[in-house]
């Protein structure tokens, strides 16, 4: 098939993609005869007067506010009072305030597991190898401005039996790298905040919410990549702490579509990227990235994005019957407001750059795609609803 279906945007679907025993359904906004309101996404049912009343929203606001101050106490003494199962560690404590990188740089190393409650700063650049860190409930790393952090063949998992935080690069100043290695037991995994780049080579992404999480990268391009890494479920998941678990209800509330909304069995998202640009996600030379058993495998709203080489695989089987903009997918992209991104394009140029989607509740889910959608050399088998999706809801 050639170009077509030209209404706010162009779609082009090439021929070299492959189906399965499956079919394709595209659903243009030229096809729907019912208005935008009859869609009935979560977030403009949400905001409809008649469903829920200013005076309930103060309350249950007001709720949530108490709960967080009640909780308070409790969170920081469970954050503070985790003692990992090991015989030996280094403590490193930044509860109370959070500790420096260079002032325990001469005293950690990696034959002796690291033991971290509270934050600890990446002050100056670091390069640490095969070292294991055990990460105590909400524990997170954070990097200063210009700062790099390497990190090979590491390993960062929790330390008790509650979920820890995030590594976490606040703007474009800064950069991580990530080669090997096995970062597991987290909430957000690695954050990408203001276009900060964050490189990620065969490393194991396990049992975490969010594996990894990039926001806010308009106009700056982010230049993140993610190459031959796995992102799985391996055992039960860990909870969230309950400061945790309380936010996400409330942010939940408040967007329902755009993370997730009840307490996870499972990993909910693989990549998660919001409002950034020049995004790569896979790569031509071999370096597949597996995504496997998680609610979905890449989900991006408002993002510049190219999805090439990956294989997903058991993403949401269980339950799903439709293809409104909720849906899990492997991959979904919400690209409301999205004139002012580039392309989106799921597959390569050539046939060895295919994306492989089998054993999947829905392939590809796209909304609002304002900009070029370009969706070529993708392979789908054994897809329960639909192999491809897109609405043009922007």
């Amino acid at each position: 098939m050639k170009n077509f279906f030209k209404t706010h945007a162009q779609y082009q679907l090439s021929t070299s993609s492959t189906l399965k025993g499956d079919f394709v359904a595209l659903r243009l906004s030229s096809e729907l005869r019912t208005p935008n309101s009859e869609l009935r996404t979560p977030n403009s049912e949400l905001r409809t007067p008649s469903k829920f009343k200013p005076v309930k929203l103060r309350l249950f606001c007001g709720l949530i506010c108490f709960l967080l101050a009640f909780y308070a106490p409790f969170s920081t003494f469970s954050q503070c009072n985790c003692t990992p199962n090991y015989s030996t560690y280094y403590p490193v404590n930044g509860c109370s305030a959070p500790v420096n990188y260079s002032a325990i740089a001469s005293s950690i190393s990696s034959l002796v597991p690291v033991f971290l409650t509270g934050t600890l700063i990446i002050d100056v650049p670091a390069n640490l190898i095969n070292y294991t860190f055990l990460m105590a409930e909400d524990a997170e790393i954070r990097l200063n401005n210009n700062i790099t952090l390497t990190l090979a063949s590491c390993t960062l998992k929790a330390a008790c039996d509650t979920l820890w935080s995030r590594i976490y690069v606040p703007n474009s100043s800064a950069t991580l790298n990530v080669y090997g290695g096995v970062i597991r037991d987290a909430v957000y995994g690695l954050w990408s905040q203001n276009s900060a780049k964050i490189v990620a080579s065969g490393v194991t992404f396990a049992d975490n919410i969010y594996s990894v999480r990039l926001r806010d990268g308009i106009p700056t391009p982010n230049d993140s990549y993610f190459q031959g890494c796995t992102f799985t479920s391996t055992t039960t998941m860990l909870l969230p702490s309950l400061a945790t678990t309380t936010t996400q209800l409330l942010q939940s509330f408040l967007y329902p579509n755009l993370i997730f909304t009840s307490i996870p069995t499972r990993p909910y998202v693989g990549i998660e990227g919001w409002d950034c640009s020049k995004i790569s996600i896979g790569d031509p030379a071999g370096f597949q990235n597996v995504f496997e058993k998680m609610d979905f495998g890449i989900r991006i709203n408002r993002n510049s994005t190219i999805i090439k080489n990956n294989l997903f695989r058991n993403i949401n089987r269980i339950g799903m019957n439709n293809t409104t903009t909720g849906d899990k997918a492997a991959i979904n992209y919400e690209g409301v407001d999205a004139s002012v991104i580039p392309n989106i394009k799921v597959g390569g140029d050539q046939t060895h750059e295919l994306n492989i989607i089998e054993d999947c509740a829905n392939g590809y889910i796209g909304t609002g795609c304002t900009k070029q959608l370009i969706i070529a050399n993708n392979q789908f088998s054994r897809i329960d609803n639909r192999a491809i999706t897109v609405l043009n809801g922007g």
